[in-house]
């Protein structure tokens, strides 16, 4: 083992301690993976920062901000989660020869290509001083501006966390919606309507972003649908987090349902890894960006955006079959730990890291 440790900052605008290890996209996971794999005593540092008000100005700030910070800290690597746009000035620094270290960054979707020489020009410069960018699917690779620095990886679960929270199922068959990006509660209500014999709760919260939620969820008069708006709902008067709740109720659920409005980007995707983590099984509206196909994998049921019968006829088959919902639930759970797992995904991310060279 060396020496000196091998330390990486991971700027997050978060508690840590609050987060599992798939929110932290693997980095509590860094010290114990570096000292068994690698035999490298690594520490990280977390570099807390807040988002300002000014929405104009948030990028701007940040970068110069995060770049001033990190330049006095000491550390061998930067790490970051998904605000790869927040380290363009770090990354200009890099490409200038003026910064170092390595930059390694997770982004969400594709660095696009516009079509014009001069932007897509800039737009290499700008991200080709990171010394890896993760996707979390390959079409984002393939979609993005070609830089060799570009490389797909899968996102996974911490398991340590998700089985902490393992309760029994429900005695009633139960479906789960937990999401709260461009949910398409209408037709998840109206599918849920033409099945007999289960249970739906929704976790959701009144608005997000520009969709009020609440507005259409308040006339729903569904005896059997449970409405939890997470936004209402305090820590102390609950006794544990919203996130501990979250899957706590997975793991009480038979089916989960990840049904969106159609999205030219990735929606659902957040749930559909955690429902198969936690063993259920899920149906979901397609999505070009969803990496896991759920009806090859045998884990769950696609179906068209926006389409009632297709969603309910699915809900039924699950309800009527139970052994065949229980085998996808169980096929979903095999699929996250062999490759979805966050300690794999921890065990890359640091041997990319230690694989740089100056």
């Amino acid at each position: 083992m060396r020496n000196k440790a091998t330390i990486i900052l991971c700027p997050i605008s978060q508690n840590p301690e609050t987060l599992p290890g798939h929110l932290l996209f693997g980095s509590n996971h860094f010290e114990s993976v570096g000292k068994e794999s690698f035999g490298e005593n690594t520490k990280v540092r977390y570099m807390r920062y807040k988002q300002p008000n000014n929405r104009a100005l948030t990028v701007i700030w940040l970068n110069i901000t995060l770049a001033a910070r990190i330049l006095t800290k000491r550390h061998n690597a930067v790490y970051s989660r998904t605000d790869s746009t927040n380290l363009i000035l770090l990354s200009l620094l890099h490409s200038l020869g003026l910064y170092r270290k390595p930059i390694i960054s997770w982004k969400y979707i594709a660095i696009s290509r516009t079509g014009n020489r001069f932007t897509d020009s800039i737009k290499k410069l700008m991200y080709r001083g990171f010394y890896r960018i993760f996707m979390v699917t390959q079409r984002h690779k393939t979609e993005s501006i070609p830089l060799p620095n570009i490389v797909y990886m899968r996102w996974g679960e911490d398991l340590s966390y998700v089985d902490s929270l393992r309760t029994d199922k429900a005695m009633d068959f139960t479906f789960i919606s937990t999401g709260k990006a461009f949910r398409d509660m209408k037709t998840l209500c109206e599918a849920f309507a033409q099945v007999d014999g289960a249970r739906l709760k929704i976790f959701t919260l009144r608005r997000h972003g520009s969709i009020n939620y609440a507005e259409y969820l308040d006339t729903v008069k569904n005896k059997s649908i449970e409405v939890i708006y997470m936004d209402e709902m305090n820590d102390k008067e609950t006794g544990t987090s919203a996130l501990d709740l979250l899957f706590t109720e997975i793991h009480k659920a038979h089916c989960s349902l990840s049904i969106c409005l159609p999205q030219n980007f990735g929606v659902g995707y957040t749930q559909v890894i955690d429902s198969l983590a936690c063993g259920v099984p899920v149906i979901a509206t397609w999505n070009k960006d969803n990496p896991i196909d759920l009806d090859k994998e045998q884990v769950g049921i696609t179906v068209p955006s926006g389409d009632v019968e297709s969603l309910a006829t699915a809900m039924k088959n699950m309800v009527s079959q139970p052994q065949y919902c229980r085998r996808m639930g169980q096929n979903g759970r095999k699929l996250i730990e062999k490759d979805y797992n966050i300690t794999k995904v921890a065990h890359q991310v640091l041997n990319t890291i230690f694989s740089y060279k100056k």
